[in-house]
């Protein structure tokens, strides 16, 4: 690995298949632009793997293209489907399983069933949404032989199976760039304009009762902050490191519950850390009441972890005033239904990732990413997010 953190095995990767690809119809931009012009090119395929997160920051792109005329499908792993179940921009999900194409554990029966289905569709269109030069070539063989063209991100030198590339730079938000992968087909946005990059998730009424039942019984003010404890944990990894560690928003939470009902959200391996901050929030209102000597009445404490549905969990973050957070998958689920998040964050780069609302606010201690852009984070040191304090959090939601 070097000092931009690029893997030897995507450098050597690279360059094979630079030659290897070399030979590739060089005037393709212009031809797919024609099609497209013409009205030709509109079954489209979007390929991903990955987490909630980055799943939810591409559903731009599947409202865009989907408004300007395209039948919009969408292959995407097992782990983070139900964030696109019910969403009326796509017209039908191809899921599977998570470690196909990345994973360790590889079935080559079973990626050929994959292939086999794309390639029965007869797509027009490819459009690659993961940066890495694997995911070019598993689209490549999806559409080798045939008239689909592939477009997809170049990570300095890995869209080499691409038709047509997009510079990936990160040098924007994530939503923003998966958008630009809409520019060759014409389908321009401004990024000023919120309609353009908010993110969609689809509730039905039933989760939003949900909530609001859920709210009522346990008799939660309006005024309720929700704080996602935990977070960070996909198929095949967990990036502890930018999550804020339980010590600090167990201090947090005890200084909250003076002042406002406090609501625990989070998925089923989120539980043991809930259980802690519970514990650790009320012994540190006890040991302060005694303190001061008074018996100061304390809000509400009430953890909904890991007994929801992701879409349930949803419904309650909507109902809170604000949300706290990591840079997680529940940061991006709760910034659907909400503008006021107050993110936290430390190896990873919150102009790419971080809420887009005006509302919303990051807190970042650190002058750059250690976390670069092919993923790669040996650079990063344990408990670096751990310099934001309780009381900066406290600032950041007055």
């Amino acid at each position: 690995m070097d000092t931009d953190g690029k893997p030897l095995a995507t450098r050597i990767a690279t360059g094979v298949g630079k030659i290897l690809f070399s030979l590739r119809t060089k005037k393709l931009p212009e031809q797919m632009l024609l099609r497209s012009n013409q009205g030709s090119a509109r079954k489209v395929l979007l390929l991903k793997v990955g987490a909630i997160g980055d799943i939810l920051m591409t559903t731009p792109l599947v409202r865009k293209l989907s408004k300007a005329g395209y039948a919009v499908d969408y292959a995407v792993g097992v782990f983070s489907h139900p964030i696109l179940v019910g969403n009326p921009h796509l017209r039908e999900l191809i899921v599977f399983d998570d470690n196909l194409i990345y994973g360790k554990q590889k079935s080559i029966i079973e990626n050929l069933k994959l292939i086999k289905k794309i390639r029965h569709n007869n797509y027009d269109l490819i459009l690659v949404l993961d940066k890495s030069w694997m995911a070019g070539i598993y689209a490549w063989f999806c559409s080798v032989f045939k008239k689909t063209l592939r477009i997809g991100f170049d990570r300095q030198g890995e869209g080499f199976a691409n038709n047509v590339s997009i510079p990936y730079l990160q040098n924007k938000h994530d939503s923003l760039s998966y958008l630009d992968l809409a520019i060759p087909l014409e389908a321009v946005y401004d990024e000023k304009n919120k309609e353009n990059w908010k993110m969609d998730i689809f509730l039905k009424p039933e989760d939003r009762k949900f909530a609001k039942r859920f709210f009522q019984q346990l008799h939660l003010s309006k005024q309720t902050i929700g704080i996602v404890v935990g977070g960070g944990k996909n198929p095949g990894q967990s990036f502890n490191l930018k999550i804020w560690s339980k010590e600090r928003y167990a201090e947090l939470i005890g200084q909250l519950i003076q002042k406002y009902d406090v609501l625990l959200l989070g998925g089923p391996s989120d539980k043991e850390d809930a259980e802690f901050v519970m514990q650790a929030a009320q012994e540190q209102t006890a040991q302060t009441a005694m303190k001061r000597k008074t018996k100061h009445k304390l809000h509400k404490l009430v953890s909904a972890v890991g007994e929801t549905s992701i879409h349930q969990s949803i419904a309650l973050m909507e109902r809170c005033k604000k949300i706290v957070c990591s840079d997680s998958g529940p940061m991006h689920m709760a910034a659907t239904v909400n503008e006021n998040i107050i993110s936290i964050f430390g190896p990873t780069d919150p102009n790419v990732y971080a809420p887009l609302h005006k509302k919303s606010r990051y807190i970042w201690k650190e002058d750059c990413a250690c976390y670069t852009i092919f993923g790669t984070h040996t650079t990063c040191t344990p408990g670096m997010i751990d310099k934001t304090q309780a009381e900066d959090v406290l600032k950041a939601l007055r």
